[in-house]
């Protein structure tokens, strides 16, 4: 699910929601109302006809409700599947952040290990060059 596609589906979500607010309210609403606002009186209309099912459903709202129910719940499962699509691929990256965090600490540790090698080598090769220059002068 990309970002276009979301935006799409919300849009869809709040249109659907306003038209069925506007109709059940018989008030006009402003396009920049709130889901929330929205999504509370369908679902006060829903558990208000939900009550007598059969009857509600030929000539009520119930239908419409049911409906907009339905793409709520598809929305929500496209976003949990994109979620969990994002924990995998944070799961399977979690190696790869620790090597990258670790990183750094090994190459320090590396020059650190050559710079003690070489301070210890120039030391032993200036013990070989006196014990070398002792041997000459006797």
């Amino acid at each position: 699910m990309d970002l276009a596609e979301l935006e799409l589906t919300s849009d869809k979500l709040h249109r659907m929601l306003l038209a069925f607010s506007e109709r059940a309210k018989g008030q006009k609403f402003s396009k920049n109302a709130s889901d929330q606002e929205m999504l509370e009186i369908v679902m006060s209309r829903y558990e208000k006809e939900i009550r007598h099912p059969i009857q509600n459903f030929i000539g009520g709202k119930l239908a419409e409700a049911l409906l907009i129910q339905l793409h709520i719940q598809k929305l929500k499962l496209d976003i949990e599947t994109a979620m969990l699509e994002l924990d995998q691929i944070l799961r399977a990256n979690e190696i790869n952040f620790a090597i990258l965090a670790a990183l750094p600490a090994f190459i320090l540790s590396l020059l650190l290990i050559m710079l003690v090698r070489t301070w210890l080598k120039q030391e032993t090769d200036d013990e070989a060059h006196e014990e070398f220059y002792c041997v000459l002068l006797i």
